[in-house]
C-alpha cells in the first residue's frame, strides 16, 4: 500500500469521488467485495449519521483491518457503517438500498460469466428501483459489463473517467453507473 495515496483518499479525496458519482447525505450503501473498506469508509463519511453503509466481503482479515482504519479515525461501527462478512447477498432484501457499489468486483479470473451475472441479479434485486449500481471493471472491458447488466436487466446510466484507488494506490479508470 502506497501510504501517502490512501490517507488523501481518507482524508477526503475518497468522499469527493463518491459524491462525484452521486452519492448522498442520509442514503444507504452496499459495498459488496469491499475488501479493506477504501470505498466504505469515505461512503460513510458521506451518507452521515443519517444513513447506513454495509460494507461485505469474504475475507475475514480484510476487515478486520478495515475495522482497524475505521476505529483511527473516529468512525463507529454499528452507527453508520455495519460489516458483514460474506459471499452472497442473500441476505439482505429486495429494494434495501440506494447505492450498489461493485468496485474491482467482478473479475473473471474469480467469476464465471453466470457467476458474475448472478451477482449483478443480486445487486439489482437488493438495489431500490431508482437506485445506482456503481461498477469500477478494472479486469472487464466495458463491453462485457454491458453484455453482462444488459442480460440482467441493467441499463448503463453514465459512463466517467475517474481518479480513484485500487489495491492501496492511485489510480485512474472508468466507473460505470448502471440503473
Amino acid at each position: 500500500m502506497v501510504k501517502g495515496d490512501i490517507d488523501r483518499w481518507l482524508s477526503g479525496g475518497g468522499e469527493e469521488f463518491l459524491r462525484g458519482i452521486g452519492l448522498r447525505r442520509g442514503r444507504w450503501v452496499l459495498d459488496f467485495g469491499c475488501g479493506e473498506g477504501y470505498f466504505s469508509i469515505p461512503a460513510a463519511k458521506v451518507v452521515g449519521k443519517e444513513g447506513r453503509v454495509y460494507a461485505v466481503d469474504r475475507d475475514p482479515n480484510s476487515l478486520k483491518r478495515l475495522a482497524k482504519v475505521a476505529l483511527e479515525l473516529s468512525i463507529r461501527i454499528g452507527t453508520n457503517l455495519f460489516i458483514v462478512e460474506s459471499s452472497s447477498l442473500k441476505n439482505f432484501g429486495d429494494s434495501s438500498f440506494d447505492f450498489v457499489l461493485l468496485y474491482d468486483v467482478l473479475h473473471p479470473h474469480y467469476f464465471t460469466k453466470a457467476e458474475r451475472r448472478e451477482i449483478l441479479k443480486e445487486a439489482k434485486r437488493v438495489k431500490k428501483p431508482e437506485a445506482l449500481i456503481s461498477i469500477y471493471p478494472k479486469h472487464m472491458s466495458a463491453g462485457e459489463i454491458r453484455e453482462d447488466s444488459r442480460v440482467v436487466g441493467l441499463k448503463l446510466e453514465e459512463q466517467l473517467f475517474r481518479e480513484l484507488v485500487h489495491d492501496g494506490e492511485r489510480d485512474e479508470g472508468y466507473v460505470m453507473n448502471l440503473r
